[in-house]
């Protein structure tokens, strides 16, 4: 007879087109595939709406924050703070007070590195079972990539974007040796990348990591990231290094013979992390498309005002990245 079947939509599902599977059988509990003794199978095209979903961005609809990282940690190095660059667009899908996906556009604004760096992003305080990994999307440059899932055995969500940031960019602009980080090497491009990462059941706004959440750069796997932490960690470090913004705990990759020496004065105990003893950072956050270093050109030569910031743990001067030193600063930006 007529039968009507009521189910809930998940919340991760992605509004638009897709396909309803229906099957009939005396076998009870049969999946969308396999064979069974009898029975029909009926595909009908439906359309998954967003009713009652509201979108907030950071920092906004139209703009980028700015991630920059130094790749010399544990040693503060050339300290300009343009080893990797990446722009970032977070969006946050929420239904009431229950966010149920995350989309985030990000580009590679500059890569000053002579070692070799990937980039991730880390979510605190949510755990690989609150993400619907089955339907998470990683765009690169355009291009699908096939079944991205979070890095495994981590206490929280890890996303890994790329294993090698290079493999994005060109490393060398005509005389150029780097991109986007020295004078008259100003390409135009932007490598891009875009992740969607739809949660199981949703999070509470309340309970969920504040943007820009945790990104990170961590050594391509396979490739030295100098003959001090080589030697510390007593082979090439892959996923074993990595550098966080100040004072955002390192991954359970993160090895931990690395922490506290040469010139950083981390104190997990005290939930201190990637900082020199005048508090200076190896990654910063800057809320806008930032005019950054020319290539070993120290920060706090280019922007005068971002040793007091950084000192300050950002009470001060946090208009530092407004005001550069003359030709010290990278002037273009797009």
């Amino acid at each position: 007879g007529a039968n009507t079947v009521s189910y809930t939509v998940p919340i991760w599902a992605k509004a638009g087109d897709t396909w309803a599977r229906f099957r009939v059988s005396t076998t009870a509990s049969i999946g969308p595939t396999g064979g069974v003794a009898d029975g029909e199978v009926e595909d009908y095209q439906v359309t998954v709406t967003g009713g009652n979903v509201t979108v907030i961005y950071y920092p906004s609809s139209e703009d980028y924050t700015t991630i920059a990282y130094e790749d010399l940690w544990p040693i503060e190095g050339d300290y300009d703070m343009n080893d990797l660059l990446v722009n970032m667009r977070i969006a946050e899908y929420s239904i009431g007070d229950q966010i149920i996906r995350v989309e985030i556009e990000g580009q590679i604004a500059a890569i000053g590195a002579g070692f070799n760096n990937g980039f991730a992003i880390q979510f605190p305080s949510v755990v690989p079972s609150e993400v619907q990994q089955a339907n998470m999307e990683l765009v690169i440059n355009g291009a699908s990539i096939a079944d991205p899932t979070l890095d495994g055995s981590q206490t929280y969500a890890v996303a890994t974007i790329v294993d090698n940031v290079w493999s994005m960019a060109t490393r060398g602009e005509g005389t150029c040796e780097y991109f986007r980080t020295e004078t008259n090497c100003g390409s135009g491009l932007r490598p891009s990348w875009k992740l969607v990462m739809p949660l199981a059941n949703g999070i509470a706004q309340s309970s969920f990591p504040e943007p820009p959440y945790d990104p990170f750069i961590f050594a391509t796997p396979g490739t030295t990231h100098s003959s001090m932490v080589d030697s510390t960690v007593g082979a090439y470090p892959g996923k074993q290094w990595e550098v966080h913004l100040k004072n955002n705990a390192p991954t359970d990759a993160l090895y931990n013979g690395l922490v506290a020496i040469g010139d950083d004065t981390s104190v997990p105990a005290s939930q201190q992390y990637y900082q020199t003893d005048t508090g200076m950072p190896w990654a910063i956050e800057v809320p806008s498309d930032w005019k950054h270093p020319l290539e070993r050109e120290d920060i706090r030569d280019a922007y005068p005002q971002f040793q007091v910031f950084a000192g300050s743990s950002g009470s001060e001067q946090q208009d530092w990245y407004i005001d550069a030193k003359g030709q010290a600063a990278f002037i273009f930006a797009d």
